[in-house]
């Protein structure tokens, strides 16, 4: 379906949520970034400097874990999404 919607609209941002495909699979389909799990980032975590560089958005879920944001934070990832958001507004201040 992704890829239908990036054919119709070469310039829709879509991102990609399987987790199984490099940045550079992804920017070659024309995605606009990733959408991963924490998992699969750790798995791979050059992936996050990866799609940076080739200038994709970087959004990681379900991240719960205080020591897993402030990583991505570090990382500076575009996006985080969480079950605690007062915990990583926290971190963030």
């Amino acid at each position: 379906m992704a890829l239908k919607v990036i054919s119709l609209d070469p310039n829709a941002n879509v991102a990609y949520l399987r987790g199984d495909k490099s940045p550079q699979e992804l920017k070659d389909a024309g995605f606009f970034g990733f959408d991963y799990s924490i998992r699969n980032v750790k798995k791979n975590p050059h992936w996050i400097k990866e799609a940076q560089d080739l200038n994709m958005t970087v959004n990681v879920w379900t991240v719960n874990e205080e020591e897993d944001m402030k990583w991505l934070l570090d990382q500076n990832v575009d996006f985080i999404t969480t079950d605690e958001p007062e915990k990583l507004f926290s971190l963030i201040k």
